[in-house]
């Protein structure tokens, strides 16, 4: 249910020179050995990456007589290292600027053309001869320079699809200017991060936004961090997109081992803006539109509207070390989850051990569904593990094609389930299935082990009107102002929310009731150690 990894640039990446800590070398002599500690120099270890690219990827409007450059990378087993460059108007990259070189930046002999797409790409190679493939960069030297005009919701687009979803699109900004909101569209060839979110900050700063939707394939902001899960699992390396770097419009993100992968972030972190995304196949994504406006012209998809509450055992029965049996120690079974108003009676609840199991979960999505979906299943981006964790008994699990073709009905979902929403993988994620299910239209959801057990904040929010996307921003930074009076500490808040991310139309609302919720209307409620040891050992 979680997504660790094993890939050896990965935990090289993380771990760098002190990686042969975490091992132990053999002296062979005959037939016995002797265990010892390892060096750097026993460790056969890829180079680094290179990182921090100059022009950034994905910028624009860069001089003809521009440099390219990058940060020194380095080998983990202490050996120098040597950069070959690509460099053209092809992608991938295929002609040669130089090769070995030690040199960390260059200068093209010929000034650049004018309006004209760059691709470069850097090959770091050690002394031992392993090689690392940069990231395939790129920036513009396009002369006119982008202008929006006044808004306060941005819509960020991968190039791409330019003229693909007009159909949908168009839908969707005439309804959001009907609400009240002034969107402004804006399309970009995807590079990385950093730019991306130059993007986002100067509308911001200069429109004041309230928030932003990415449609299509777009960077996301990688964060990395060490997590102690449980006392019996130790400590464990997760890398994983935290969505709250394009959202802090403020603070300083810093990647201080030089990897290209953040590992810090501001100690108050506080969200000035909301962000989703929506992620699809051209078709899906103009569809997706066409849903959208279904919703907000015609209503709820369910009659009457719904709840299904979906809580596997793991979350009822907990019995510790000792033999002690707690029953529902969190206070969850027949909760209505602070969204009674819109509700009423019309829960629908699995929540006892004889019915917490596939059968019962797809029996109900694809007959009835509901409205709204919370569910606490054990998961990896592909798969929801049923009754225990990741059980090998094929009865127990439903994967993404299964899913995909089962047809589930749900409109809204709050996911607790481990790195459900991780939109990074090539073989897809199940959130982004329930976004563009038949009645989908936006989830809360995790990139990585975590998600939302405590919605009481968010809910509140959507029970007076707010959108999808403000009681999102709200949740997070309740959590981070006050995780202290919930009885968190900060690694805590860490491990289970900073990949907490939505996807769907962020502007959505459950009600039209606009009623101002201030903080002292949020139900605090204190979590005992026992508890937290509990959560997480039974996460993992």
């Amino acid at each position: 249910n979680s997504y660790l990894t094993f890939d050896k640039k990965a935990v090289t990446t993380f771990f760098g020179n002190e990686l042969h800590k975490l091992c132990y070398c053999y002296e062979l002599n005959g037939g016995s050995f002797v265990q010892r500690d390892c060096t750097i120099e026993d460790m056969d270890l890829d180079p680094l990456p290179p990182s921090n690219p100059s022009p950034l990827d994905g910028a624009e409007n860069i001089d003809i007589n521009t440099d390219v450059s990058w940060s020194e990378s380095s080998d983990p087993a202490g050996g120098e290292v040597t950069y070959t460059l690509y460099f053209g108007t092809d992608n991938p990259p295929v002609k040669q600027a130089f090769e070995n070189s030690k040199e960390i930046s260059w200068s093209p002999p010929e000034p650049l053309e004018k309006n004209t797409r760059y691709f470069w790409k850097v090959v770091v190679t050690d002394e031992r001869g392993n090689k690392t493939e940069g990231d395939i960069w790129t920036f513009n030297t396009n002369e006119e320079e982008i202008s929006l005009p006044e808004h306060n919701f941005l819509i960020i687009i991968n190039e791409t699809l330019k003229g693909k979803i007009d159909d949908g699109l168009n839908l969707y900004l005439n309804d959001i200017e009907n609400e009240g909101y002034s969107p402004a569209v804006r399309y970009w060839y995807p590079g990385g991060a950093k730019y991306l979110k130059q993007i986002i900050k100067k509308s911001y700063d200069q429109h004041n936004i309230m928030g932003a939707l990415f449609v299509g394939d777009l960077p996301p902001a990688l964060f990395e961090r060490e997590s102690n899960f449980s006392s019996r699992e130790g400590l464990s390396y997760e890398f994983f997109p935290s969505e709250y770097y394009f959202m802090d419009m403020n603070g300083i993100w810093e990647d201080t081992d030089g990897n290209g992968i953040y590992d810090k972030y501001p100690e108050n972190l506080t969200l000035e803006i909301f962000t989703s995304r929506l992620i699809g196949t051209t078709k899906e994504i103009s569809d997706y539109f066409k849903r959208t406006s279904d919703y907000r012209n015609n209503g709820s998809f369910f009659e009457p509207r719904n709840f299904f509450s979906f809580i596997d055992n793991d979350w009822i029965i907990y019995e510790d070390e000792h033999g002690n049996v707690w029953e529902d120690p969190m206070g969850i079974k027949n909760s209505k989850w602070e969204l009674g108003s819109i509700y009423g009676n019309n829960y629908e609840r699995r929540e006892e051990v004889e019915t917490t199991n596939k059968t019962e979960y797809l029996g109900f999505m694809t007959q009835s569904g509901a409205e709204y979906v919370y569910q606490w299943i054990h998961s990896n981006p592909q798969n929801l593990y049923f009754h225990d964790n990741f059980s090998p008994n094929p009865e127990n699990i439903l994967n993404i094609n299964e899913l995909i073709e089962s047809n589930v009905k749900g409109s809204f979902y709050n996911l607790f389930d481990c790195s459900i929403a991780r939109y990074i993988e090539k073989d897809g994620n199940i959130a982004s299935e329930y976004v563009k299910g038949e009645y989908g239209l936006a989830i809360l959801g995790s990139t990585k082990v975590g998600g939302v057990f405590n919605p009481g904040v968010k809910n509140i929010a959507l029970a007076n009107g707010y959108s999808w996307g403000a009681a999102y921003q709200m949740w997070v930074n309740d959590i981070w102002e006050n995780y202290a009076s919930y009885g968190f500490d900060r690694d805590f808040i860490e491990m289970w929310w900073f990949g907490v991310m939505i996807q769907g139309d962020p502007l959505l609302t459950l009600t039209d009731k606009k009623t101002f919720v201030t903080r002292s209307h949020f139900p605090k409620k204190f979590y005992p150690p026992e508890f937290i040891e509990w959560i997480n050992s039974t996460l993992r």
